[in-house]
């Protein structure tokens, strides 16, 4: 999505498993707590790992006033009013 809304190509790069769960338990502080959090989230999907039973209910239905928004439309306002980094660190 991002590429699609900015027009840019990003770099992709593909790092193994083992090389990350070894920066968690390798590098020093506070480097070791970003690649364990990156490893649970990015690898083995521990915000999403779970199944949505037939009694759940979606949120939207439960607060029909709210005005949610789209990740699409949180796009948007990075794309015209983008945060300035000055540098980003694994």
């Amino acid at each position: 999505m991002c590429e699609k809304k900015t027009g840019r190509n990003y770099k992709k790069m593909y790092i193994p498993e083992e090389e990350i769960a070894k920066l968690s338990e390798t590098s020093v502080h506070p480097h070791n707590v970003r690649a364990a959090i990156i490893h649970s989230i990015f690898v083995k999907g521990d915000m999403a790992n779970f199944e949505l039973r037939e009694d759940d209910m979606e949120v939207s239905k439960l607060y029909p006033d709210f005005e949610y928004t789209t990740v699409d439309q949180l796009l948007d306002g990075f794309v015209t009013n983008a945060p300035k980094f000055e540098y980003a660190v694994l």
